[in-house]
């Protein structure tokens, strides 16, 4: 019930607010997306970009159409504008101009679980992968707002007939088969492109802090219930705080809104303010962040046994003899191991 009434005042006061904290969302247009394989046409890997964009919550996102009549208008080509022959600061009514290249293969390889299938069978399996390079013009300044390079690999279904050739399991794929893993490997690329390029330009922040709860500015497309992030300083300029990036504090995502999520305060080094950006955690920063929290539980359990054995001194000697040097000394004990216990 407190965490319902939570997210009611937290969304009654951010009602107004558009999706990442900001006023007007920037318009983003994805361009030509080409192909070095006929597998996967660069139409299909730009409509697969262009359907992740709209899902995130920083953008709007220009329909191809849309696109194209203005570059009709503005007498230029997407090639003009990628390449920075055409300026368009004054009349675009486009902030982020999206272009990439993309590979596409289905074949055969050695399983991550190679070594230990060779005994049963060769160990290999037939992957769809699918490879892009993508970079991001900023149209009011004409520079290179964002690049990355994003693979995603898919295993293909197979059905082994009798008798199969278990070190080449491609040819027993049939084409649905594997158009599905293609297509499912496009839909990983385009959905890691278009998180990565959101967080980029709108990172993660802190909108708000109460007690020992935070509000962040991102809500069920890319957080939830459960994740760990670590917050940074709002000192750190630019971008998604990388994994060097020293912590400040803890958090644990408690609830979930589409504009917004609401996180509990693992542990602070410092007081979080509102515009500390955070992170998801990493495999190995979850762990570690495990293992500090698990010694600093060990370290308050040695204090609390340390402060309670202190107490039943006291306690004992100085109901004898209050004046007594072990009296003295069992107070002093007590002042030294139970300040910070409480």
């Amino acid at each position: 019930m407190r965490r319902a009434v939570a997210l009611c005042l937290v969304g009654t006061a951010l009602h107004a607010w558009p999706a990442a904290g900001q006023e007007n969302l920037p318009v983003i247009a994805v361009g030509e997306v080409e192909s070095t394989s006929a597998l996967l046409p660069g139409p299909t890997m730009r409509a697969a970009i262009e359907s992740a964009l709209m899902e995130m919550p920083a953008f709007t996102t220009m329909k191809r159409r849309e696109l194209s009549a203005r570059l009709e208008d503005w007498d230029t080509s997407i090639a003009g504008i990628a390449q920075g022959d055409a300026d368009l600061r004054e009349s675009s009514d486009i902030d982020y101009l999206l272009t990439g290249r993309v590979e596409a293969s289905v074949a055969s390889k050695l399983s991550p679980l190679g070594t230990l299938l060779r005994v049963l069978r060769s160990g290999s399996e037939c992957s769809a992968t699918v490879k892009a390079d993508v970079a991001v013009v900023d149209l009011g300044t004409g520079d290179t707002a964002f690049s990355t390079q994003v693979t995603h690999r898919q295993p293909v279904e197979i059905v082994y007939p009798p008798g199969a050739d278990y070190s080449n399991p491609c040819p027993y794929a049939n084409r649905s088969r594997k158009w599905r893993a293609l297509e499912a490997a496009s839909e990983g690329v385009a959905t890691a492109v278009a998180r990565q390029l959101t967080l980029a330009l709108v990172p993660i922040e802190l909108v708000r802090v109460a007690d020992t709860e935070v509000t962040l500015n991102y809500g069920a497309s890319f957080l939830s219930v459960g994740d760990q992030l670590k917050v940074v300083a709002t000192a750190l300029s630019g971008g998604e705080p990388g994994p060097g990036a020293e912590a400040v504090g803890y958090i644990a995502v408690s609830a979930v809104a589409p504009r917004y999520a609401v996180a509990e305060v693992i542990h602070a080094r410092r007081p979080l303010t509102t515009g500390d950006r955070a992170a998801l955690l990493a495999k190995d920063e979850r762990r570690q962040l495990e293992r500090m929290l698990a010694a600093m539980a060990r370290a308050a359990a040695r204090q609390e046994r340390a402060c309670e054995n202190a107490r039943n001194k006291a306690r004992r000697y100085c109901a004898r003899d209050p004046d007594s040097r072990r009296c003295w000394e069992a107070e002093a004990a007590v002042a030294v191991n139970c300040d910070n216990a409480g």
